[in-house]
């Protein structure tokens, strides 16, 4: 994602425990499998930038910001969901968009959203743009499609606006909102035209029901709580798109840093009350811990952390993990690259192909989208060597399928579509 799309919003648009150690939580590894959403992924969008994910314990939920230049032009929302976070379907292309309102906050954008599970509630806290450039909005669902907007008492109908924030900022943007303890917590991006340019910080508020918010004023510029790093840090020029999750001893944020040349990199800090932060220092280029990551979206599970991002200049998402287990690559009896369905697309039947390197009891299992059981294909003992098992298509209706070949020292997975 360039950093002049930082510019557009601004100007253009007039896992669950948390004992890991350090490393966990600064050490990368990009997936094997990325990018996990590629540019034609959704037709409707020349960009897509900062998924939000939520896991229900079975299926990951993704939403995503997009933009179609050749279309009205306006930033929306989209949603897909996946049963590994790896593997995604398109559930809807536009699920939340901009007001038809000329007066309403978000009437030219609607976009940037961070999706929480509360309850039987999903809530949304997003980007909106309008007469008056950059503020937040609210809304909820019962589904993760159909989502309904709150006006709140800020601007325009607004629930947090750059008076609330009380900075010198032109616009407010990118929510990243936890709740811990019945409180919400909400970080944001400030934007504001200073001597250098214009310069992003991270700001912060709380609130008791997500709506009414009080701003907590930091330590930084114009009370950020998060300001530019030092002179020579990967962070110089701009500290922006914040993903905050709750820890043991209070947060931990990973953000998009941008250096004096315009690189963007990703940083990662620690704080006890959400309001001064300490950086930790990565292994990337002036202290970075990930050289290309850009608009970062993170889940914590008890072994580590996912998370899905971009990458500056690519309109794809990837995904990375910390700390927990690449699935087959760690272990030696099925190889990523051997697991493998022809034909594929099929209409009557398709054959899977693995490979084992030591003998071992094999269960192929395949799911639908919804994570639910269609059948078990197979499930015996295969000598070493190549295996292989014969799919029907006939008792399935048309659609994607995924299938998990597990063995007694790890599983993969791999996708299929039926066609009628």
């Amino acid at each position: 994602m360039r950093q002049d799309y930082m510019l557009r919003w601004v100007l253009g648009g007039l896992f669950f425990c948390f004992p890991f150690v350090l490393t966990a939580q600064i050490d990368w590894t990009p997936l094997p499998a990325n990018p996990v959403i590629n540019s034609t992924f959704d037709l409707n969008a020349d960009e897509l930038f900062r998924p939000s994910v939520v896991f229900d314990g079975t299926l990951y939920h993704m939403w995503y910001g997009k933009l179609n230049t050749e279309g009205d032009g306006d930033e929306k929302m989209g949603y897909a969901t996946s049963p590994d976070g790896l593997l995604w379907t398109l559930v809807k292309e536009t699920v939340l968009s901009h007001s038809d309102d000329p007066e309403a906050f978000d009437y030219i954008d609607a976009s940037q959203g961070w999706v929480i599970s509360d309850g039987d509630t999903l809530k949304m806290w997003y980007w909106g743009n309008g007469l008056d450039i950059g503020n937040i909005g609210y809304a909820w669902s019962l589904d993760g499609i159909e989502w309904t907007k709150v006006a709140g008492s800020g601007t325009d109908g607004s629930i947090y606006d750059k008076v609330m924030d009380g900075s010198e900022a032109i616009a407010l943007a990118t929510p990243s909102v936890v709740k811990k303890d019945g409180v919400y917590h909400l970080w944001y991006t400030r934007a504001a035209i200073e001597e250098d340019g214009l310069i992003y910080r991270i700001g912060y508020a709380v609130s008791l029901d997500g709506l009414n918010w009080v701003n907590q004023s930091g330590s930084g510029t114009n009370g950020a709580v998060f300001d530019v790093g030092e002179a020579g840090s990967f962070d110089e020029g701009a500290v922006s798109w914040p993903t905050v999750i709750a820890t043991e001893n209070g947060f931990a944020m990973w953000y998009s840093g941008v250096d004096a040349a315009g690189t963007i990199r990703l940083g990662y800090a620690t704080s006890s009350d959400g309001v001064n932060w300490v950086r930790v220092s990565g292994n990337g280029t002036n202290g970075a811990v990930f050289d290309q990551a850009h608009f970062p979206y993170v889940l914590s599970f008890e072994e580590g952390y996912k998370m899905w991002y971009g990458i500056d200049g690519e309109n794809t998402i990837s995904c990375a993990v910390s700390g927990l287990k690449l699935g087959v690559e760690d272990n030696e009896v099925i190889s990523p690259l051997a697991l493998h369905n022809y034909p594929n697309p099929f209409v009557e039947k398709t054959t899977i192909s693995f490979r084992l390197s030591a003998p071992s009891k094999v269960r192929i299992t395949l799911y639908n989208l919804l994570g639910n059981i269609e059948k078990v294909i197979v499930s015996g003992y295969y000598p070493a060597g190549e295996g292989k098992a014969e799919v029907s298509g006939g008792d399935l209706v048309e659609g994607v399928y995924i299938y998990e070949v597990e063995t007694g020292s790890g599983r993969e997975r791999g996708k299929m579509q039926v066609v009628k």
